[in-house]
């Protein structure tokens, strides 16, 4: 097995990021009788994220804020 099948093998056996909202079952809106209001869990994505997914973020947050603040504000780090 070559190196980019492993690769893609352990791709596929990575934990999910995000599921379907449960609040709203995926619809991004919800509420009693016609008031549909975003939904407060997925805030109108239909998705949430899961326990992997949030330390995903986490990651990505504190390793791309400079360049994300850079580049948004034009400053450098």
């Amino acid at each position: 097995m070559s190196e980019e099948q492993k690769d893609v093998k352990s791709l596929a056996d990575l934990p999910e990021l995000e599921i379907r909202c449960r609040k709203c079952d995926g619809r991004g809106r919800h509420g009693p009788g016609g008031v549909r209001e975003r939904c407060g869990l997925c805030d109108g994505s239909g998705y949430e994220t899961t326990e992997f997914g949030e330390k995903v973020l986490i990651l990505m947050r504190r390793r791309f804020r400079l360049l994300f603040k850079e580049l948004i504000s034009g400053e450098s780090g």
